[in-house]
């Protein structure tokens, strides 16, 4: 599993460990059902503004460093692949969705995608339940078989009571760095 923010500005590497001039810029999502088809790229080259595309099935391999693919004759512009310029052209923008109950009462906002390194699936959420909770709690994780992706209003809809779908991240929030035990009720 792969948290997508964390490869924004990574290095492409070649089969043969060579660093090559191209960096992920963004990823480019599918809607039905929701995936990572691959990832537009910056060129680091003076007078270059061409858009520049890794398809996700042409990546070998994900590290701390960079992003592994076979070759640079990979890298393809949008409009070699239909789909991909199709993709760019409806923009669909999952960083920054609201998060709704069925109610449509405002829970969250998607601040980042979790996928899958292998297939390109998403299969969950960063989300942000508001500031004072992501200072105390950390950021929240949301499962995507827990909610729907609804494009009529460019939301998530949450299928059950949210309080038990949003799993607070371990790792977050000043109750992790002030070392105070939820189950102890521990106070500041």
């Amino acid at each position: 599993m792969v948290i997508n923010s964390e490869l924004i500005g990574l290095a492409l590497f070649n089969r043969g460990d060579k660093k090559l001039n191209y960096y992920i810029k963004g990823s480019l999502y599918r809607s039905k059902p929701l995936k990572i088809i691959g990832f537009t790229l910056d060129k680091k080259c003076k007078g270059m503004k061409d858009t520049y595309f890794i398809p996700f099935k042409k990546i070998t391999a994900f590290a701390t460093n960079g992003v592994k693919i076979s070759s640079e004759k990979d890298i393809v512009q949008p409009e070699q692949i239909p789909d991909v310029e199709a993709a760019i052209e409806k923009n669909l923008q999952i960083i920054g969705m609201e998060i709704k109950t069925t109610e449509g009462e405002l829970i969250g906002i998607v601040k980042d995608t979790v996928f899958d390194n292998k297939s390109g699936d998403v299969i969950g959420y960063i989300a942000s339940e508001g500031v004072l909770t992501d200072l105390m709690e950390g950021y929240s994780y949301l499962s995507i078989r827990n909610c729907n992706l609804d494009l009529k209003c460019n939301c998530l809809i949450v299928n059950k009571d949210f309080k038990n779908v949003l799993i607070h991240h371990p790792l977050g929030g000043l109750k992790k760095i002030l070392g105070i035990d939820p189950l102890n009720q521990q106070k500041l």
